[in-house]
Order: structure tokens, then sequence, then C-alpha cells
């Protein structure tokens, strides 16, 4: 029984109640100076997914310090830093948005005059806004057209200077990583470059499997475990305590 309903267990995109009907716009008062604005993409297979975009507007002083670099060291090209976050299990992407502002603000607050941040917050199918209903190899296909979508609106312009890091929490950490995994694995396969390189993955609270986190074995691939299966890649740090993570980072990695 607890396999057949298993996707109800895991993703709960109705808690809290109403979770379906926020609005960026009841949390805009929290999230200054970002400003955050939904945008529309559609998955691999058509499902129509939202994101929320989020960027540090209004700064006059950034674009002063800009111009005096440029000048001084004749570096006219801008770099793009786009973080993509990929939620936990339950509730909506508004709510999340001040405590993501604060990120933004101060990666905004740290960085080079020539570096320009953007966070995409990525609601999976059945959340918020998002069409159709949360399953794992849908959610895959979400964040797949994600990455896709990335790198049309960002990584094609001539001469841009874009990477990317993924941010996983929770559930999300293993869509992160099963993300980075297929996206660097077909890149690979098909001998090309990357027009939007992925340059860094942090896994939030991440679990290797939900049977490591439940007491029952229930099937999913949305673990911390596929970049270092497929591509050797050594996960640096974790965040979460004991209780919160399973033993899979490797023990001369943790502090």
């Amino acid at each position: 029984m607890t396999v057949i309903f298993q996707e109800k267990f895991i993703y709960m995109p109705y808690m809290p109640p109403f979770a379906r009907s926020e609005k960026i716009e009841d949390y805009e008062a929290s999230c200054k100076p970002v400003e955050w604005v939904e945008e529309r993409i559609r998955s691999l297979d058509g499902t129509k997914i939202s994101l929320a975009v989020g960027r540090v507007t209004g700064d006059e002083d950034s674009s002063q310090r800009h111009a005096a670099l440029e000048k001084a060291t004749h570096i006219t090209r801008r770099k793009e830093v786009i973080v993509c976050y990929f939620q936990g299990n339950g509730s909506s992407t508004p709510p999340r948005l001040p405590l993501l502002s604060q990120v933004m603000k101060l990666l905004h607050a740290r960085r080079q005059p020539n570096v320009q941040y953007t966070l995409v917050a990525l609601s999976y199918r059945g959340f918020w806004t998002s069409s159709g209903k949360p399953t794992e190899p849908g959610i895959q296909l979400d964040a797949q057209a994600l990455l896709k979508h990335l790198e049309t609106t960002y990584g094609s312009k001539p001469g841009a200077d874009v990477e990317v890091i993924l941010w996983g929490q929770s559930v999300g950490a293993g869509v992160a990583a099963t993300a980075a995994a297929t996206y660097l694995t077909q890149q690979r396969q098909a001998g090309e470059n990357s027009t939007l390189p992925v340059t860094g993955l942090i896994m939030e609270t991440p679990f290797t499997s939900i049977k490591k986190m439940a007491a029952v074995s229930v099937s999913s691939s949305l673990s911390a475990q596929p970049l270092e299966q497929r591509n050797g890649i050594k996960p640096l740090g974790r965040s979460g305590s004991r209780e919160e993570t399973t033993d899979f980072i490797p023990a001369r990695y943790k502090g």
C-alpha cells in the first residue's frame, strides 16, 4: 500500500492548505531589494511549469562601480551567475522567497562589480501554479527543461559569460544531483562544449534514498549518489545534522 501511494507521501504540494494559491505579491515587502517575477516554460513532455526569477534591482551604485571597473581594466563583459533552486517536497514557492532573497542579498553584497546574480526557483509539476501531478520521472524532466531553458536564454547570447550553480534542499538535493549528472553526461556523450557550464552543486539536507530516509522500502532514484556514480564528482561538504542526513559523504570530506 505504501509503494502504491508513495507519490502522495513524498510530494505534498497541497500542504499547508491553500499552498497552491500563494502569490509572489504577498511576500514582496519581505524580499526587497530583490524583485521576483513568475515565468512559465514547458517541461520536456509539454507540461507547463512555473519559475520564480529573482534579481537585486535599483542598485545604482553597482552600475557606477561596473562603469569604473570597465574604465580601469577594460573589462566590458558582465558575468552572469545563475543559481537554480530545487525545493523540498512540500509547500509552495512564494513562502520560500524571503529566505532566498536573504541569500541573494548576501551574494550581491560580496560580489565583484562585473558579476550579476540571478536566482531561479523551479516549481515542480503539480506545485504552486505548475500544471500536472508530481512524479519522480516528471520532476526530472522539469529540471532538465529548466537547464535547457537557461541554456537558450542566457548561454546562447554572443560573448555570454555564464555559469550555473544548482542548489537542492531535501528531496530537491536529489533533483539537483540527478539534473547535474544527466546534463553533464549528455554533454559528454555529444562531445559539446557547454555554453552553460554547471560549476557548483549545493545539497542541503540530502539523503541517499527514500529507503534510508524512511523505515520503508520505496524505490526512488532521487538521491545524492548519481553525480558521483556517473561523473566521479565527490561532494566536499554537507549541511544538516546527523539526523537530517545519511552517511553518503565520504569520511575524508567530513568536518
